[in-house]
């Protein structure tokens, strides 16, 4: 995935060690570079922290804290 370093999901992707890449710097890879897919430990990783991070157990925990405050 190629976001642009404003997009508020960068921030939050980085803190929680999903990899991404930064949109600006497609103009200066090859085609090889950008076709490039991540390693099987990248793939394990991010479906890991994505599972982690957008869980329905994190999202009623999140919801329970924006209705109790």
């Amino acid at each position: 995935v190629f976001l642009k370093k404003s997009n508020p999901l960068w921030s939050l992707f980085q803190k929680t060690g999903i990899v991404v890449f930064d949109a600006d710097d497609i103009s200066n890879l090859s085609f090889k570079e950008f076709a490039a897919p991540l390693t099987a430990e990248q793939v394990k990783s991010n479906i890991r922290n994505l599972s982690a991070e957008f869980s329905e157990e994190r999202r009623l925990a999140d919801l329970s804290k924006i209705i109790n405050n």
